[in-house]
């Protein structure tokens, strides 16, 4: 399934910046170069979180497991060409054989969260007419795949439901080398779906190529660490999400690293695995930062062999980054990206004062400006103001981000709708993002999200997603959901209502509401507000910054 335009195509392997090799190749290169470096390491506590016993799996063990995986699912599941498994499953060396067995069958994956319940699980598996789902009896207390059996008579495309017991059976296949071969993915082949965490009512499907995902690793990783052979990489962000798939499974083929997988997380397994296991690069979010910094024995703390910590989702704090330095000479590399392919990257190639890399990322794509990072010069962006839709270019003005890159996803697949709204003609992606031209006009900050999401703890959660829930509620007549400022967390959801004549409620009395309609638990409001009026402005839009600012004021007293 190619989805990129042909013009796109031959614009960017013209330059070299696509090249005509998939994820696959690299990975088998890997096999054939250094057969026996270890490839996967998994979780210490998989036999806790999944009854079965941690594994440290070769290169080249992991190329024959997901050779016989794919012949397996081709005799005795049908897999055709271009069909979709779908996966949902912790950060275990099960779930990157997958993603390997699914291309060496010719198949695409889509992995959900393991947070997913069955409003979202049926967004997908209906929206992408899955084949084959793949998960565990009960994880976390809660059965996937009961929840996939209750859905499945109304999701004609959905044949089979593996557990892990079948789905490991067919590990012991016998490869035939010859039928692999013709069904071996090309480069501009979609790779993967991945799915926002819901910006709008429901996740957005981002389709990603082989050749875009190469991109991104290749041209943003230069960013992150001047040395990428012989790494060791712990991948603590679930790999349903776009950082965890990129900044783990996937660069680890590119470049031949060892992958220590590490999801749902525990701090002290975590702190483990980087000691045993020699981790060189680390990703995190800044809150897992300051836990580290405040962990009571934190003197005694070995992270002596990382090189490389890679901060996103929010701003991480200076003081972070300054007594991550200060304590174990680490780096601290603070990226901004997104599903859709967006990214910036501020490490010490662009920004070499601590303090400023906090706020301070590469205007890549500026005309005029030369920027160290590979693959910086193939990117083209403008900071545009919403209201009269000019570019704007002086220090001081904020503007909504526009990119046109290689690692920007082609569509929305099969969401015209949202397509058209996030894509322009000339092919320039609107983020939706507010950025601050910093003082020199050669590096922007992050300012505000113009769209209306809630990011708790890494995840995105939609306000209008939530709002368009609770509305259903008997008690409610009107409702808005905002960020709550939160010190672990980054922020949490607010709900503020407007009542029904005569009703009451209790927030707990409205999460159990929610609760019964299938939602994910990391979406439901924290604190309820109950309100005589939402503030609307002329046009009868809610003033949302109005009801931010006030329960920012009420969680600071």
């Amino acid at each position: 399934m190619i989805l990129d335009s042909s013009q796109r195509i031959k614009y960017y392997m013209e330059r070299g910046i696509w090249e005509d090799k998939t994820l696959l190749d690299y990975y088998c290169q890997h096999a054939k170069r250094t057969p026996d470096r270890i490839a996967l390491v998994d979780p210490y506590n998989k036999e806790t979180l999944v009854g079965l016993k941690p594994e440290k799996l070769t290169f080249e063990k992991v190329d024959q497991i997901t050779d016989r995986l794919a012949t397996g699912l081709i005799k005795e599941f049908g897999i055709v060409k271009d069909d979709i498994i779908m996966l949902q499953l912790p950060n275990i060396n099960e779930a990157v054989i997958a993603i390997l067995g699914a291309w060496k069958a010719g198949a695409i994956i889509t992995f959900i969260p393991v947070t997913w319940r069955e409003r979202e699980f049926w967004h997908v598996a209906g929206h992408l007419n899955a084949k084959i789902f793949i998960s565990f009896e009960v994880f976390n207390g809660f059965n996937h795949l009961n929840m996939a059996r209750k859905l499945q008579p109304d999701l004609p495309g959905l044949r089979h439901i593996l557990d892990m017991v079948t789905f490991s059976k067919l590990f012991e296949s016998r490869p035939d080398q010859d039928l692999l071969a013709k069904r071996r993915p090309a480069a501009n082949d979609v790779a993967t779906f991945v799915w926002t965490s819901g910006t709008e009512a429901m996740a957005k499907c981002c389709p990603r190529s082989h050749t875009s995902w190469i991109a991104y690793a290749q041209r943003n990783a230069s960013g992150y660490c001047a040395v990428l052979a012989n790494q060791t990489i712990l991948v603590q962000s679930p790999i349903s999400s776009h950082a965890g798939m990129c900044l783990g499974p996937l660069i680890a083929f590119v470049y031949g690293m060892t992958c220590v997988m590490h999801h749902p997380f525990d701090f002290d397994s975590f702190l483990k695995q980087i000691h045993n296991e020699k981790v060189t690069i680390l990703l995190g979010v800044p809150a897992l930062l300051n836990t580290i910094l405040k962990h009571p024995k934190v003197d005694e703390l070995d992270l002596g062999s990382v090189n490389v910590l890679i901060t996103g989702s929010a701003p991480p704090s200076v003081y972070a980054m300054e007594s991550i330095w200060k304590r174990w000479q680490i780096e601290v590399i603070n990226g901004f990206g997104s599903t859709e392919g967006t990214s910036l990257v501020s490490g010490p190639a662009e920004m070499i004062k601590r303090d400023k890399r906090v706020n301070h990322l590469p205007w890549w794509g500026k005309p005029g400006l030369y920027w160290r990072t590979l693959g910086s010069e193939c990117y083209q962006t403008r900071l545009v103001d919403p209201e009269t839709g000019t570019n704007v270019w002086d220090s001081g003005l904020t503007g909504e981000l526009w990119m046109k890159t290689p690692t920007i996803i082609p569509q929305y697949y099969k969401q015209p709708e949202y397509t058209r709204a996030a894509f322009d003609n000339d092919g320039f992606f609107h983020t939706g993002d507010i950025f601050k031209i910093q003082e020199d006009a050669g590096y922007i900050s992050y300012f505000d999200r113009k769209k209306d999401i809630i990011i708790r703890g890494g995840n995105n959660v939609s306000a209008s997603e939530v709002e368009n829930i609770a509305i259903s509620h008997p008690a409610i007549a009107e409702t808005a959901a905002v960020a709550m400022p939160d010190e672990r967390l980054g922020e949490k959801l607010c709900l503020y209502v407007v009542l029904q004549p005569g009703k009451t409620l209790t927030l707990d009395e409205l999460t159990g509401f929610i609760l019964k309609q299938g939602v994910a638990k990391y979406k439901l409001p924290e604190r309820l507000e109950i309100i005589d009026g939402l503030p609307r402005n002329s046009a009868g839009k809610v003033l949302k910054w109005n009801l931010r600012e006030d329960i920012r004021k009420k969680v600071s007293v």
